[in-house]
């Protein structure tokens, strides 16, 4: 996908193990080209972007990475946040919630997904796909992705990274219509 420069903050840029993570944002409140509005822009805005870590392992290497990836967005002048699914209260999963979720979870995830320019998803992958709570958690999610750059970093220690977990997790951003950033990829 090609970017338009009056429509694009910056290229922002995460180094990770030797492997660089590159996501074009576009100005804040803006969606990406091909859902792009035709309104003035702020280019003196800062772009939000937000950071799930996707895994409610304590302690984990997911989330050590997040902070990381958050600290380099912060560096390069956005207003980076991030969302650690582990927060998340397990009897927040009910079947019964899933177009019903309680307050403190639109309040803490579904409007910082809202409000964000651009969202990275740092996940582990487990056999071959992305953490069962990472999806549970983005069924939760009643916020649009519509229209918004996704870029993921996949941990793993097989030898293709995270990549089949990102090719997973793609596919369900895709069906939400995001704009999965294929160039900002990152199998660790």
């Amino acid at each position: 996908m090609s970017y338009n420069h009056s429509t694009v903050v910056g290229l922002f840029t995460v180094a990770l193990v030797g492997v660089t993570l590159a996501l074009p944002i576009p100005a804040s409140g803006q969606r990406c080209p091909r859902a792009f509005a035709a309104k003035a822009v702020n280019p003196t805005a800062r772009p939000k972007v937000v950071v799930i870590s996707g895994t409610n392992r304590a302690d984990s290497n997911t989330l050590k990475i997040s902070h990381q990836v958050r600290e380099s967005f912060e560096s390069q002048g956005a207003d980076a946040v991030l969302l650690d699914i582990a927060t998340v209260p397990l009897a927040t999963y009910r079947g019964d919630r899933y177009f019903n979720t309680p307050k403190s979870f639109q309040k803490n995830f579904d409007a910082k997904i809202s409000e964000a320019d651009a969202i990275v998803i740092v996940f582990p992958e487990y056999h071959g796909t992305y953490p069962g709570m990472l999806g549970t958690f983005l069924n939760y999610v009643q916020a649009s992705f519509q229209g918004k750059p996704i870029g993921m970093v996949g941990l793993s220690a097989g030898i293709l990274g995270g990549q089949k977990g990102a090719e997973n997790l793609g596919t369900t951003f895709r069906h939400r219509k995001a704009d999965v950033i294929g160039e900002a990829q990152v199998n660790i």
